[in-house]
């Protein structure tokens, strides 16, 4: 796959769908590395733990938001496979758990749908 669109699928997805294909806008990404720094012994700082990335959407339909949800169920957070851009700008694809955004803080209610929807994606793990 070397087109460089965002993709979202099911946990064990080959080819994930484009947000293209669900008629969803690209979202704003935000890559947020690792979650833990610690110093060590020798005074380094070092950064441990598996990377995190968010999608951050203007506004999204009833229907968009459905279908975006139709990858992690009715849970808080369900297995995913994603295709996005690291901190380097660099399309990778990843494995990682998706999170439904929290309302108000991650998500807020807006005209037939919801404004700044953010989407968290955590524990990502680079798909070879």
């Amino acid at each position: 796959m070397t087109d460089n669109v965002y993709r979202l699928g099911h946990a064990q997805a080959v080819s994930p769908m484009s947000l293209v294909q669900l008629a969803i806008a690209e979202p704003h990404t935000e890559w947020l590395g690792f979650p833990v720094t610690r110093i060590t012994g020798s005074g380094l700082v070092v950064s441990d733990g598996f990377a995190q990335c968010k999608w951050t959407f203007d506004y999204l339909t009833y229907a968009m938001v459905t279908a975006l949800f139709h990858f992690i169920g009715t849970g808080a957070s369900g297995k995913a496979t994603i295709r996005t851009r690291d901190d380097l700008n660099v399309w990778n694809m990843y494995r990682a758990i998706m999170n439904r955004p929290k309302i108000p803080d991650e998500m807020s209610p807006a005209f037939l749908g919801y404004k700044d929807v953010t989407i968290r994606f955590t524990h990502l793990e680079l798909v070879p």
